[in-house]
């Protein structure tokens, strides 16, 4: 309960800067929706149907109890309810997100598995400072500039990939996606795997593992990968969620390049209307969403890590 409540804590805090922050911006949503040829007599009656002729704490009581509903009105530009218009974009982030996190761990338990294999083999360490030097050189390399560099070469030179934008049939843009994911989920597969590979290499050096090497393949080599699965299960739950806030924090850029539509693109085309309401949406639902993820992988976490040692082997 009290988890909850500081999540709750933690949302209405979050809403409260985006409100504030977003009417500092010094842009005019009437005369964004007007245009500049309107006169001040039309403006004035504009702000005044939008409200924003109110005082502003009284634009902040009313957008606290249109929270409380979960209502976030209408869109000023486009006149229709906001919900609907999140629900549209967000569909598509959501399954860019989904394919970078499929994505992720799938890079990741197939390195940890080589990894396993290779633990009685002088190529091991070979192995971890390979994987090393490759997840470095994959984070020096900002994301818009990989994307970029990737449209170039694969797009413009060798004409594998299309660079006129994403088509319009849902299995055509799944596999449109699948490149923009896997650079979106870069990040966080990097510190993912690192963190998996050292708590394996501990693992692998106990008593434990040591003993069952000696059973050879298949007996000693199963028990081995459970032990380990159960081993690592606390560490990717936590990383995860670290992995879903690399992927929706770095959405915005990777949709802009590919030109996907999205819940990022959104939000940048409201900022520059000026329409308030689906900004603050945009950042409130994205806020809630990753602030709950978190909160599921520390529950998690913790109910995992609470178990003694013992009882993890006896499950293996």
């Amino acid at each position: 309960m009290a988890a909850l409540t500081k999540l709750l804590v933690r949302i209405l805090i979050v809403a409260s800067v985006v409100f504030f922050v977003v009417r500092a911006v010094p842009l005019d949503p009437a005369l964004a929706i007007a245009g500049p040829a309107a006169g001040e007599q039309e403006l004035r009656q504009l702000r005044i149907l939008l409200g924003l002729d109110r005082p502003l704490w009284e634009q902040y009581l009313i957008f606290l109890e249109r929270l409380a509903f979960l209502d976030f009105g209408e869109s000023i530009s486009f006149g229709i309810s906001v919900g609907s218009i999140i629900w549209s974009s967000a569909l598509s982030t959501l399954i860019l997100a989904a394919l970078a996190v499929a994505q992720g761990l799938l890079i990741y338990a197939s390195l940890i598995t080589c990894y396993v294999f290779l633990a009685s083999s002088r190529w091991r360490p070979l192995f971890s400072r390979l994987v090393g030097i490759v997840g470095l050189a994959a984070i020096a390399v900002p994301s818009f500039v990989a994307g970029a560099l990737f449209l170039v070469i694969f797009g413009a030179v060798f004409s594998i990939f299309p660079i006129s934008g994403p088509p319009a049939a849902w299995p055509d843009r799944l596999a449109y996606m699948v490149v923009p994911s896997l650079l979106l989920a870069l990040p966080g597969i990097v510190s993912m795997t690192q963190a998996g590979l050292g708590r394996v290499a501990d693992m692998l050096d106990s008593d434990w593992c040591q003993a069952l090497m000696v059973l050879g393949f298949p007996r000693g080599w199963s028990g081995i990968m459970r032990y380990i699965v159960h081993g690592v299960y606390p560490l990717t739950i936590a990383y995860l969620g670290n992995l879903m806030i690399y992927v929706f924090s770095g959405a915005v850029v990777i949709e802009i390049v590919f030109t996907l539509p999205g819940i990022g693109e959104t939000m940048l085309s409201a900022l520059r209307r000026g329409d308030y309401p689906v900004v603050e949406a945009v950042v409130i639902v994205t806020a809630t969403f990753l602030a709950f993820v978190q909160w599921l992988s520390v529950i998690l976490t913790q109910n995992m890590s609470n178990l003694p040692e013992k009882e993890r082997v006896d499950r293996v």
